[in-house]
C-alpha cells in the first residue's frame, strides 16, 4: 500500500489531471516544436559572426523568464505564470536549436531527449484521462502501474521506429528517460500537489518542471560523457590497430631489403 502522500483527494486530482498535467505537456510540446522549427532554420541559413553574443543574451533572458515564472506563480497569478512558462519553453527550444550546428554529433541526442520528455509527460496525461476519478486513488495504484508499463512499451516502440534506433544502449537510455520522466511527474508531482494549495497550482507546475529539468540535464551530461568515452575508446583502438599495421609493414620492408 502506498503512503497517503502519493494519493490524491478529488479536488487535488482534478487540479492535477486538468490543469497541472496538461500545462506541463503543452509546455514540453512547445519546446519540442520550437526546437524543430528553429533547428531547420539554423541549418539552412548561415549564422552571423556575432551570433554567439546574441545566444548568451538569450540564455540570460531565458533564465530571467524562469525566475519570473517562479515569482509570479508563487504569488498565485496562474494565468500570467503559465503564459511566461510557455514563453520560456519556446525560448528554450530556440536555445536548443543551435546545438545542431555547434555540436552536430550530439544533436540527435538533444532532439531525442526533448522528445522523450514530451513522451513521458504524454503517458501520464493519457493515464489520467483513462482512469479519471480512479487516477492515483486508494485501491487503484496497480491499474496505474499496469497502464504505465503499457504506455512506456508503446511509446518506446514509436520512438524506435521514428528515430530508427538500433543501438541497445540508446534504447536502454530511452527507456530510462521515459520511465523516470513519468515517475517524476507522477510521484513528485503528487507530493507537490498535496503540499501546495490548489489556488497556487501554477507554482506546482514550476516545482515539477524545475525537478524534471534538473534530472534531464544531469542525465544528458552523463550520456554525453559515456558516448564521448566510447567514441574515444573506439578511436584509440583504431589508432592502435593502424599503428600496429604500419609497424608490421615497416618490418616487412626492412626484411626484404
Amino acid at each position: 500500500k502506498m503512503p497517503s502522500k502519493y494519493i490524491l483527494s478529488d479536488s487535488k486530482r482534478e487540479a492535477f489531471s486538468r490543469k497541472i498535467l496538461p500545462t506541463i505537456f503543452f509546455g514540453s510540446l512547445i519546446w519540442l516544436i520550437s526546437e524543430i522549427f528553429f533547428g531547420e532554420i539554423f541549418t539552412t541559413i548561415p549564422l552571423p559572426v556575432d551570433f554567439f553574443v546574441v545566444y548568451i543574451i538569450m540564455v540570460i533572458i531565458n533564465a530571467l523568464l524562469f525566475i519570473i515564472f517562479y515569482v509570479v506563480s508563487r504569488k498565485g497569478k496562474n494565468v500570467i505564470g503559465i503564459l511566461i512558462y510557455f514563453l520560456f519553453a519556446s525560448s528554450a527550444g530556440i536555445l536548443s536549436a543551435p546545438i545542431f550546428i555547434w555540436i552536430e554529433e550530439f544533436s540527435f541526442y538533444v532532439h531525442l531527449f526533448i522528445s522523450l520528455t514530451v513522451g513521458g509527460t504524454a503517458i501520464v496525461l493519457i493515464i489520467g484521462l483513462i482512469l479519471r476519478e480512479k487516477f492515483l486513488a486508494v485501491g487503484y495504484i496497480s491499474q496505474y502501474a499496469i497502464l504505465l508499463i503499457i504506455g512506456i512499451t508503446i511509446m518506446l516502440v514509436v520512438f524506435i521506429l521514428i528515430f530508427q534506433i538500433t543501438n541497445w544502449i540508446v534504447i536502454l537510455i530511452s527507456t530510462i528517460v521515459l520511465l523516470c520522466t513519468a515517475l517524476i511527474i507522477t510521484l513528485y508531482g503528487v507530493i507537490m500537489t498535496n503540499k501546495i494549495k490548489i489556488e497556487f497550482w501554477s507554482f506546482t507546475v514550476f516545482r515539477i518542471l524545475r525537478f524534471l529539468l534538473t534530472f534531464v540535464f544531469i542525465l544528458f551530461i552523463i550520456v554525453i560523457i559515456i558516448i564521448a568515452v566510447i567514441a574515444g575508446g573506439e578511436a584509440l583502438g583504431s589508432f592502435d590497430v593502424s599503428s600496429t599495421s604500419s609497424r608490421k609493414k615497416k618490418k616487412n620492408i626492412t626484411a626484404k631489403e
